[in-house]
């Protein structure tokens, strides 16, 4: 099954090839749009939502008590979390349309924008609790095809995690909620592509991802997410070492040569990275989801307006070239007049105890950082 597996990704890479630029200039657009703009309004929406009710911010501890003392703050951060899993769920399907129409030789920023409008008109007020539990789901998977910084602090914090692999018996408890999490992941994962694809509603996407995963093919897409994902760090580890590897070396040559060098390989760094990521999910959509999807005849206009975004997927990619470079030179020229400031983050250093306790900051003291940071809690004895 595993060669079966990696001729089928051998095959989807050689795809890949043809219309590299169109996808990566879909990923990066996509990128730019949530980090420029949908991620600045939420903040505001949410500095705005506090600071009327004279919160100053929130976590576990104070989430109680703004519940019981500011119900109206409740409701308007729901409201906001409606609107967030919307955003992601049109995020992940320009995603996938995106891909196909490219695969297709048909894509169109036009008619991307007009898909998605039509995704979102068909999504009813109950899909939200559904969208919610499947990208609760589908998360560690949802990575490999698109990473959305939307969803990511929906994660279980350090601190917890520490404290859960110190006992036996919750650590035993933890892996199997994860065992779990992941089966189910692993059969609901179509679901979304199904509503994307072949406009189905949440609870017949559900119904029938659950079924295209029955018996041991639920194992076979384990299997071909494995291999992608295996495939694409070792990529990434044998790209990062050549890369710094080769600026280790140009260490030697004259100050003004090296920091030439420098930028140049922080751009290829960062220029491959959204390669690869980019590789992954178009490799992970082709092989799982677009044989979902019908093939259409494509027009002969749709073919030259195709042609024209090649061109604009260009221009993306050198405008990104050029504020990526002048970025990094700007970094790094500044990081050559300055020491490099050394923080602890929550009064540890490489998980020499648990965050924000004193016996963690008195190893922490021993290795003299610039500043400590920690999360200050109010104990029992006041």
């Amino acid at each position: 099954m595993m060669k079966n597996i990696l001729t089928a990704i051998g095959q989807q890479t050689r795809a890949f090839q043809r219309h590299w630029l169109s996808y990566f200039s879909l990923f990066v657009s996509v990128d730019l749009v949530i980090q420029l703009i949908v991620i600045p309004l939420f903040r505001l929406a949410t500095t705005v939502i506090l600071q009327a009710a004279q919160i100053p911010f929130i976590s576990y501890q104070n989430v109680v008590m703004i519940a019981r003392h500011h119900p109206l703050v409740v409701v308007a951060l729901l409201v906001e979390l409606i609107c967030l899993l919307l955003v992601v769920d049109l995020q992940f399907a320009a995603v996938l349309l995106g891909i196909r129409d490219i695969s297709r030789e048909m894509f169109t920023v036009r008619g991307l924008v007009r898909k998605i409008w039509q995704t979102l008109r068909r999504l009813r007020p109950s899909s939200l609790l559904v969208l919610m539990v499947y990208f609760i789901l589908v998360i560690p998977f949802a990575d490999l095809v698109y990473r959305t910084p939307l969803l990511a602090k929906i994660q279980v914090p350090q601190f917890i995690l520490d404290y859960l692999t110190r006992n036996g018996l919750l650590l035993t408890a933890t892996v199997t909620i994860y065992l779990v999490l992941t089966f189910l992941g692993l059969r609901l994962v179509w679901a979304l592509p199904l509503m994307v694809y072949q406009r189905l509603r949440p609870r017949a996407a559900f119904h029938q991802s659950w079924q295209r995963t029955q018996g041991r093919r639920w194992l076979a897409v384990a299997l071909r997410l494995l291999a992608i994902g295996f495939l694409a760090v070792l990529v990434m580890a044998a790209f990062y070492t050549l890369v710094i590897g080769a600026q280790w070396l140009l260490d030697f040559l004259p100050q003004p040569v090296a920091a030439l060098f420098a930028n140049i390989n922080l751009l290829i760094i960062q220029l491959g990275s959204e390669l690869v990521t980019t590789w992954t999910g178009v490799v992970t959509v082709s092989l799982l989801f677009l044989p979902l999807t019908t093939a259409a005849p494509v027009t002969a206009s749709q073919r030259l307006a195709a042609k024209g975004n090649r061109v604009f997927a260009g221009l993306i990619l050198v405008v990104l070239v050029v504020v990526a470079a002048a970025g990094n030179g700007l970094y790094l020229s500044t990081s050559q007049h300055h020491r490099p400031v050394t923080i602890s983050h929550r009064g540890v250093a490489e998980e020499n105890g648990v965050q924000n306790t004193i016996p963690a900051l008195k190893r922490t003291h021993r290795l003299h950082p610039d500043y400590v940071e920690l999360d200050v809690h109010e104990t029992k004895d006041r």
